[in-house]
């Protein structure tokens, strides 16, 4: 069959790559780059070439089976990173991280704070208990939740939902309207309410291009950059991809959208009343990412510095960014610090700012829970399929496992 893969995130890529085993398939990338997330980008530092990842970085063995079979199939070079996690609070002493016990009282001064002590040991509490939640309710948020069970505010505004927000790139009040079932299912699955003996992080040796280059060599037909898809009309035989004018496109036998939900439904010419309707329910927000070499974005002891580090406004808990200390994360062969800051609610020297990127992540609310459980009743519907990481928690190995399972919907 003759297929086209539109989208080059890791669903499109795997999807291509897979398909491209039995089948002519094309694909098309909007972007001036493939691989969507898996973004790599070069920098000069004292006339050397620095290649960070700016978007998807790590992963591990026990929650990341179908990608780490992927990257094996590939022979993806991959080595150990750190996931560990800080939070400052703005002109407070209130600061911390996760590296044992001199990370947690990197400030002497929260020995002494009963508020710092209170959350300590809700942490420990909640994590041990944490394999026996059992959620009567199951449509309720994560921030009822937390209330509910009388946790205290320090733990839930500086620790819980700071975590999430890190997690999913959102802000703290879209954090807390997560619906605890997802929370939960995530936390318990990777291992985070573990103290000790989490899994071991990994990222890709010399950067997630040199995965992206690899799976793109393999594809069999052709592959396009820049090429933005207007829309997509089904026909009685095959489907049409208009990329220009009413007179320019492509006719394939099947189209698998592998992009955002909102993206797809876009996408799609007279979308069925099932497609509408369920593709609908998925909401996304942009976010811009700095990559820049101001410690301003970092925690004030060094001693807290982390891969991720919350910083949170005292003013305002709604005012939260989230720094990657890339160099830490990505074993980084320089000495100047480089950090990637989403949405920073602070000013960052802009002499120091190196590049700028949007990216557009998921949101997930009871709405988008409930309408996953419907998403495979639209594949193969008049040769259209789907595929994303919007069908699980919205990372990379929700991507991958989309597109295997897609193609068991896939009539060869």
């Amino acid at each position: 069959m003759k297929i086209a893969v539109v989208g080059s995130g890791i669903s499109g890529l795997s999807a291509a790559y897979y398909l491209s085993k039995k089948h002519h398939v094309d694909l098309f990338e909007k972007e001036d780059h493939f691989g969507g997330h898996s973004y790599t980008v070069d920098l000069i530092f004292d006339e050397k070439k620095v290649s960070i990842d700016i978007g998807f970085i790590v992963f591990n063995f026990q929650t990341y089976p179908n990608l780490i079979n992927f990257f094996k199939e590939n022979d993806v070079q991959i080595e150990k990173s750190d996931m560990s996690f800080s939070v400052s609070v703005e002109n407070t002493n209130f600061e911390y991280c996760g590296k044992g016990l001199d990370g947690i009282f990197s400030n002497r001064s929260n020995l002494l704070n009963l508020n710092f002590l209170k959350m300590f040991f809700d942490i420990i509490k909640f994590y041990k208990n944490s394999e026996k939640i059992n959620v009567k309710d199951q449509k309720l948020t994560l921030g009822e939740y937390l209330i509910n069970n009388k946790l205290s505010k320090t733990f839930i505004n500086y620790h819980i939902i700071p975590m999430v927000s890190a997690i999913w790139s959102m802000p703290p009040y879209e954090a807390s309207k997560m619906p605890i079932t997802f929370f939960l299912k995530f936390f318990q699955n990777h291992g985070l309410f573990k103290i000790k003996n989490r899994p071991q992080w990994y990222t890709v040796t010399n950067r997630s291009r040199t995965y992206v280059n690899k799976v793109i060599s393999k594809i069999s037909g052709e592959y396009f950059k820049n090429y933005k898809i207007r829309k997509i009309i089904r026909k009685s035989k095959g489907l049409d991809l208009y990329y220009g004018g009413e007179s320019e496109y492509f006719n394939y036998d099947k189209v698998i959208i592998a992009t955002h939900a909102d993206e797809a439904l876009k996408l799609i010419d007279n979308p069925t009343d099932d497609e509408t309707k369920i593709l609908s329910n998925f909401s996304y927000k942009e976010n811009i990412a700095y990559i820049h070499t101001d410690k301003i974005a970092m925690p004030k002891n060094k001693k807290a510095w982390s891969s991720w580090n919350s910083s949170i406004n005292d003013q305002n808990l709604d005012k939260n960014s989230i720094t990657y200390w890339l160099n830490l994360l990505q074993n980084l062969k320089c000495d100047q610090d480089i950090f990637l800051t989403l949405n920073p609610y602070f000013e960052i020297d802009e002499s120091k700012i190196l590049k700028k990127v949007k990216f557009t992540h998921p949101y997930y609310d009871q709405q988008a829970l409930d309408a996953q459980f419907e998403l495979s009743s639209l594949q193969n519907k008049k040769d259209l399929l789907f595929c994303g990481s919007y069908f699980g928690y919205g990372f990379h190995e929700d991507g991958i496992k989309s597109s295997i399972e897609m193609l068991k919907y896939l009539n060869d």
